[in-house]
């Protein structure tokens, strides 16, 4: 009897890393910003007014979703550039 042949099966490709442009626009998406034509202006009031909701110190405050915002603020500010 001749040895039965294993069957290879092809891996699965990874999917790649999250481009730069999904991280900006998963950022805007965070800060409550449209895709397209963002200043640092609005950037910064759109940051000041969600961080004021959820900063640690106020009540009902959440630390972790004001740390992802103060990420996606500077993500987002990092990309802009300065006038």
């Amino acid at each position: 009897a001749t040895p039965r042949k294993l069957r290879t099966v092809a891996a699965r490709p990874v999917p790649p890393f999250p481009s730069k442009q999904c991280g900006r626009l998963l950022a805007l998406a965070t800060l409550g910003l449209p895709d397209a034509g963002v200043d640092r202006a609005t950037a910064k009031k759109a940051y000041f007014e969600a961080a004021l909701k959820c900063h640690p110190d106020t009540e009902g405050g959440d630390a972790a979703k004001f740390t992802k915002l103060t990420s996606a603020y500077e993500a987002v500010c990092a990309r802009i550039p300065e006038p």
